[in-house]
């Protein structure tokens, strides 16, 4: 999947986790974890979908490019950017 985006920039504006990837990890997931809420699971799912993304990032480009992923979202972080 990372081989589709050469460059940092392209997979930030155009990789989107998507619903089976979030489902896949979630099974995977529950291998290990003993009792998963499916109420909590359903509540999740953005913040895994983000999760995801900023490790696949980070696999590749490093942990810049796994902040700009997790602080995509952050009201805070964006206005300290702008001044």
């Amino acid at each position: 999947m990372l081989k589709k985006y050469p460059t940092e920039a392209e997979f930030l504006t155009q990789y989107a986790v998507n619903n089976d990837e979030v489902d896949k990890f979630i099974l995977y997931a529950s291998q290990t974890i003993k009792e998963m809420d499916s109420h909590e699971v359903q509540i999740s799912r953005e913040p895994i979908k983000t999760i995801l993304k900023a490790q696949a990032a980070r696999f590749k480009w490093g942990d810049n490019a796994y902040f700009k992923v997790i602080n995509t979202g952050d009201v805070t972080f964006k206005k300290g950017l702008e001044q």
